[in-house]
């Protein structure tokens, strides 16, 4: 019988019922690891002080109460503010009053009341959510701006942050390029990952074990090819079950989603078919073939032997046509 170990599951936007977007709350965290999935987050690489916290906007004027507390920050990015202002901020009562999403899910009483008090995350607490629930990460980071004190040092201000939060090395799929071969000097147990496609040899020469690719990027043989070379494939963004199917059926080792909770009830892709399955299937169409033809035969055959066997019906219907034609 066919064997396919089944995909996992990047929470892209962690729950589609608690689609905290920019994934700056604790709840997300918690709602993600509940439902036993990777965990994505992009994150901003620290505010003024240095400090990574999870942001998806430049600015905080979306995702935040700042027009009401800070309303003349309220276009400024988010990184040049600094974390004692941050953290005053609310970043979940604008889920409640404007729903992002218009195929939402209802919250509980209680789940509207947590979500309407979250702040912003940081990215150790983050962290530290992750390696209680053993979960892996991946991240994207985003280079602070020219003015900004970090901006040279905002790679080690992340090490530093993941230091802190003493997360397993393993659970961490490092994907940015700046600085990967020192990063991977000091942790050589993060799980390297790159966002293209690359020759076989740069991705080993690189440490690379996995690839982040959209799933277009992507086809059967590739993820073949680089899994012989022990390089895993995460496919983004995969919310439908077909795509799931598929991605599941060449190979891929995970997908990012917008759609976990109804994706994991999968047990198997939809179009799934076992060799012996395969087999019967040709096996009935080659025998529903030959039939047809068989049967082609049979009536051309006692179609012309039908004629040959009356000569005199046919001169005298030929006759007949001709005196009705004749001119």
């Amino acid at each position: 019988r066919l064997r396919l170990g089944k995909l996992k599951i990047v929470r892209r936007r962690l729950l589609q019922h608690y689609e905290h977007q920019p994934f700056i709350s604790l709840l997300a965290g918690l709602y993600s690891c509940r439902w036993k999935r990777y965990q994505r987050q992009k994150t901003e690489p620290g505010d003024y002080d240095g400090v990574p916290f999870l942001m998806h906007d430049t600015t905080l004027k979306r995702t935040t109460n700042v027009n009401e507390i800070f309303p003349q920050f309220s276009n400024m990015n988010a990184a040049l503010l600094p974390w004692d202002m941050l953290e005053n901020l609310n970043a979940g009562k604008w889920f409640i009053q404007k729903p992002p999403f218009s195929n939402m899910g209802s919250l509980s009483s209680t789940d509207q009341q947590t979500a309407t008090n979250q702040s912003i995350y940081k990215l150790v607490d983050f962290l530290r959510l992750a390696d209680r629930a053993n979960k892996t990460v991946i991240f994207d980071l985003y280079r602070p701006p020219p003015d900004h004190p970090h901006q040279y040092t905002w790679i080690n201000q992340t090490l530093d942050a993941i230091n802190e939060a003493a997360i397993d090395p393993k659970l961490v799929l490092w994907l940015s390029n700046d600085l990967r071969d020192e990063v991977y000097s000091l942790y050589p147990g993060f799980q390297q990952t790159q966002g293209y496609k690359d020759s076989i040899q740069h991705l080993v020469h690189n440490h690379i074990v996995k690839l982040n690719l959209p799933y277009s990027a992507m086809n059967q043989q590739d993820i073949r090819t680089y899994a012989a070379a022990n390089i895993t494939t995460n496919l983004y963004v995969v919310s439908e079950p077909w795509l799931f199917s598929l991605a599941w059926c060449s190979g891929a080792h995970s997908v990012t989603t917008n759609s976990v909770h109804s994706l994991k009830r999968m047990k198997e892709p939809m179009f799934l078919m076992t060799p012996a399955e395969y087999n019967l299937m040709w096996i009935l169409t080659d025998g529903a073939s030959a039939f047809l033809i068989l049967l082609i035969f049979v009536l051309h055959w006692w179609r012309e032997r039908g004629f040959s066997c009356c000569p005199e019906s046919n001169e005298v219907s030929d006759s007949g046509l001709y005196n009705t034609f004749k001119t």
